[in-house]
Order: C-alpha cells, then structure tokens, then sequence
C-alpha cells in the first residue's frame, strides 16, 4: 500500500470515531473572526448576499427568501428580483447613509442595521421620507 492510500485508510478509521457533523449551534463564523460586531462589515456581507449579482453565485435564492421570509413579499416575479439592485451605504441627502438598500422600479426597501448602537436623532424617518418622497415605499 502506497503512503498516500495509507494515510487515506487512516483519516478514514479516523474519522469513524466522531459523529457524522458536528453540532453547529454554537458555531459563529463572524465571532471566530472577530467582525461580529463590525457594522460597516456585516452590512457589506448582506448586502453581496441579498444581490443578485452577489459573489456567492447564488442569484436571486437569498434576495427571494428574504423578500419572502422577512418582508412578507410574494408578488415580485424571478425576472424582476433579478434585475433588483442591492447598494451598501447608500448616500441620501444630508450626507446620511442607509447601510443597505434594495431596489427596483416597483420597490425602495431600506434597510437599517444596529450592532450595539442606537440610532441617530431622526435617523429611520429620515430614510422613511426619502423613500416617500422618491415615491418609492
């Protein structure tokens, strides 16, 4: 037997010692990493994953579950989450930033993430208006 079958065999016996997975209830890999609490960066992780486009490779499976588990949402076709835009810190008007938005032509959803903080004096309201007066909520 040649070492690398060798050492296969042996990962192989190996791992009949442990369970099949491991429970991953209390598996954080953001707090392994040290970003848990990193606003700017969680913000920058959702938004690639609710984008269509996103690095994932995924197209519009989170942005479709999100739009269906959390907003309640069902009446966007395939075709037009796909061509959803999704923006992280997002400049509105007096040099505010809404840390995640997802847009179409039909929809203006911002989105608001507080990691430990609170938020700025007429902070949603003011996001709340922009999007009213674009006309989009």
């Amino acid at each position: 037997m040649g070492y690398e079958a060798e050492l296969l065999s042996q990962i192989n016996m190996n791992c009949k010692e442990f369970p099949p997975y491991a429970p991953l209830s209390d598996y954080n890999v953001f707090h392994i990493l040290g970003i848990s609490a990193k606003e700017v960066i969680m913000c920058r992780f959702l938004a690639d994953l609710l984008n269509p486009e996103g690095q994932h490779g995924c197209g519009i499976s989170f942005l479709k579950s999100f739009m269906h588990d959390v907003l309640n949402e069902y009446s966007m076709s395939d075709i037009q989450l796909a061509r959803t835009e999704v923006a992280a810190e997002y400049v509105i008007d007096n040099e505010r930033r809404i840390d995640i938005v997802i847009q179409n032509p039909r929809f203006f959803v911002p989105i608001e993430v507080k990691i430990y903080a609170g938020e700025q004096e007429g902070q949603c309201y003011d996001y709340y208006q922009y999007a009213k007066n674009s006309r989009l909520v």
